[in-house]
């Protein structure tokens, strides 16, 4: 899911101009504010916005954590809680905590990289789809999601703004766990 061709073989020959394209392409600036999650107020002021789904028995939490950071001095932490151990073992719907970030704007015709690092000591329990990474352009069918990542691990996705699009990435931790979240950033690609 990390490209929007590689997810049918109807698309593969686009995959493979793509794929050439992005080993030819000049990879702007970081476009996100705050990417680096070293400054909640700074973070919020940007524009991240940080939702809760009330579930009974579950409490989340969401701060910047100094525990072993990517880099800097700390990474965005989002946690859910179960206070019943049944709780935790039972599938969860919905989300129960998530982080969306500032919004980017590109123009039309614009290929975009998004780029962060995830690590999630424990596997997220309550869910299948563990932190689910979903950015405005691809939607929750170009997810990524990741269950369980001991050490910090990158995530890549490759995207287009076909119009004048604002972009974000939404974390969304869908189950009972932990996710640290450092160094997002968003790249036009020329």
């Amino acid at each position: 899911v990390a490209s929007p061709f590689a997810v049918t073989p109807l698309t593969l020959v686009d995959q493979s101009r793509f794929a050439d394209r992005v080993n030819r392409a000049v990879v702007g600036r970081n476009s996100l504010a705050e990417g680096d999650c070293e400054n909640l107020p700074a973070m919020v002021e940007a524009g991240w916005k940080h939702w809760q789904h009330a579930l009974a028995g579950i409490s989340t939490h969401v701060e910047l954590s100094p525990v072993t950071p990517f880099a800097g001095e700390s990474s965005l932490l989002l946690s859910a809680t179960a206070s019943d151990s049944t709780l935790a073992e039972t599938l969860i719907e919905t989300p129960p905590v998530w982080v969306v970030t500032a919004p980017v704007q590109f123009g039309g015709d614009t290929a975009v990289r998004i780029r962060g690092r995830i690590r999630i000591a424990k596997p997220i329990t309550g869910s299948v789809d563990g932190l689910e990474i979903i950015d405005s352009l691809g939607g929750p069918a170009l997810a990524t999601r990741i269950g369980h990542a001991p050490e910090w691990q990158e995530f890549t996705l490759y995207r287009f703004a076909t119009r004048l699009d604002q972009i974000t990435i939404t974390f969304a931790l869908t189950g009972i766990g932990e996710a640290w979240i450092d160094n997002v950033v968003v790249e036009p690609m020329s």
